[in-house]
């Protein structure tokens, strides 16, 4: 079973039907996340998982 979440709702598919979605979401190409270190890994998850702005860093 698999949950997409999206700004207005969450679907959850079983297994089955997850195979038919397949062109519907892509995966990050590999290595992208390869030069950041792991602290800049977390705060971009971090970010990209909100819904809310979120304040810019303090130069």
């Amino acid at each position: 079973m698999s949950s997409f979440r999206s700004r207005v709702t969450v679907i959850t598919l079983m297994g089955a039907e997850c195979k038919g979605c397949l062109g519907l979401f892509q995966e990050m190409p590999e290595g992208l996340l390869k030069p950041l270190k792991n602290d800049k890994v977390h705060n971009l998850i971090a970010y990209l998982r909100t819904t809310a702005q979120v304040q810019l860093p303090k130069p």
